[in-house]
């Protein structure tokens, strides 16, 4: 039997964890339940969040960007193998 597997946050709720108009890297992979380098990994198959910038070494995001982008994300289904 299939079941659809999905998680349902708004982008919202996942804004009201953001502190500050930026979110980088680490804290958003960590949001997403993620290493760093699977949102590394992500982001170069072009399935990352848009408006994605770099500050020197560190990659950020626009927090509500970020939040829109994960919330539409997790409202998919879970792939399970």
């Amino acid at each position: 039997m299939k079941t659809n597997n999905t998680i349902s946050i708004s982008a919202d709720d996942i804004l009201a964890e953001i502190e500050g108009p930026i979110i980088w890297r680490p804290q958003a992979a960590a949001l997403a339940g993620w290493k760093p380098k699977t949102m590394a990994n992500v982001d170069a198959r072009g399935d990352g969040c848009p408006n994605r910038f770099r500050h020197g070494n560190a990659i950020g995001y626009p927090a509500r960007s970020f939040a829109t982008w994960l919330a539409d994300r997790l409202d998919k289904p879970l792939r399970r193998k």
